[in-house]
């Protein structure tokens, strides 16, 4: 935690939040940002994420890139994760990986399944799963517990 907290970060806002027990990934996540505004984004790094030198710098990049900028903006992209995805859902028998069908000159590439491993999200995204997270499993939760 002290390292954590010591850590000088230079480019924003930083938040770190200590749990006193295991909220599970999931939990974690949903409790982890509340964003106020389309000019903010979050990355989360987990405990035993270690991330290069330059990630920020390339982020920055493909944040005014793909975010930023309304040429390349795609209002379905939620987000970038630097992770080499290693299946593809409903091939993962063939033992093809995305990187098999691309050219091999082909650096990056949009990907429909969100990465644990150092996820970045832009907010109305973000905002979008708390409002379904909330509507579907907390008022189900609730529904039933107090009826059953």
């Amino acid at each position: 935690m002290t390292i954590s907290n010591n850590f000088k970060w230079n480019h924003g806002p930083k938040n770190v939040i200590f749990r006193e027990k295991n909220f599970g990934l999931v939990g974690q996540w949903l409790n982890s940002w509340f964003p106020s505004s389309n000019n903010e984004i979050a990355i989360i790094l987990e405990d035993d994420n270690i991330v290069s030198p330059h990630y920020f710098t390339l982020l920055t990049k493909m944040v005014d890139k793909y975010y930023l900028d309304l040429n390349n903006f795609d209002p379905r992209q939620f987000g970038i994760s630097f992770h080499n995805q290693h299946m593809i859902p409903g091939r993962y028998l063939e033992k093809k990986t995305p990187t098999m069908l691309l050219d091999k000159d082909v650096k990056f590439y949009k990907y429909q399944q969100i990465s644990t491993w150092g996820p970045v999200f832009f907010p109305n995204h973000w905002l979008f799963i708390l409002f379904y997270f909330l509507s579907t499993f907390v008022i189900h939760f609730i529904f039933f517990f107090l009826f059953d």
